[in-house]
């Protein structure tokens, strides 16, 4: 029921490339790098989440559905920017929040196995959405730091990720993180190191702009049924077939 090493060392490999990214175009724009302490503090929490979220995966048949149950956490988000950075609480946009999050639940609810053991991807999923809030908030309190760029709030996070993700293997998984790559691993590790990348620059960049943060997380929730049907295209039709 641990991360397997092959995942584990996937994950590892698609933050550090992002972290390649990142630093090449902050370095080609000019764009200073140095330590912020909420963005690394944020990036801690996100390390939690995505090991959390991962498992979870792991543990569930379809790759929408944790991802959908992590979701949920949107609400606490919305809250916790509400009561920590005092901006108007705005009553029907907290309901069609809420409206979401029990979409996702109906939606994951109906995959529940009879068999606990299967059902570890929810409590996982719930785990790794309360980690995520707490990322959200730091990386809000982050970038309302002075002369705390995008890119360095994004370097930040990323660092401490694939830090603290390290860290996690050493203490509690204790499995080695090398692994010699395929041709097909390595296009599919650039390629998820390249994305996440992308994800967190606009990610943090929606942070930046949106008075709550909650908001921009219930907007990335439209990409579950993306996820759903594009989990099913790849993976159950080639099953059938």
């Amino acid at each position: 029921t641990t991360l397997s090493f092959n995942r584990f060392s996937y994950i590892l490999q698609y933050i550090f490339i992002a972290i390649i990214i990142n630093v090449v175009i902050a370095r080609l724009l000019n764009i200073p790098l140095f330590f912020e302490r909420n963005a690394f503090i944020s990036g801690l929490f996100g390390a939690f989440a995505v090991v959390l979220i991962s498992n979870s995966i792991h543990f569930c048949n379809n790759s929408g559905l944790p991802l959908a149950l992590l979701r949920t956490q949107i609400v606490y988000t919305t809250l916790a920017n509400i009561f920590m950075f005092d901006t108007t609480f705005d009553i029907h946009k907290l309901i069609n929040i809420l409206l979401i999050v029990v979409g996702v639940c109906i939606i994951s609810l109906s995959e529940v196995s009879s068999k606990i053991v299967y059902n570890n991807w929810i409590l996982l999923a719930i785990l790794s959405g309360v980690f995520s809030t707490l990322f959200d908030i730091y990386a809000k309190k982050a970038n309302l730091v002075e002369d705390n760029t995008i890119y360095n709030i994004n370097f930040n996070n990323l660092v401490s990720e694939c830090f603290f993700v390290l860290l996690i293997n050493l203490i509690i998984i204790r499995k080695s993180i090398f692994v010699r790559p395929t041709n097909k691993m390595l296009f599919y590790t650039l390629l998820s190191g390249a994305l996440y990348f992308l994800y967190t620059l606009l990610l943090m960049t929606a942070f930046n702009k949106a008075t709550n943060v909650g908001y921009v997380k219930a907007i990335i929730t439209s990409s579950i049924v993306f996820t759903i049907f594009l989990n099913y295209l790849l993976f159950h039709r080639s099953e059938e077939h």
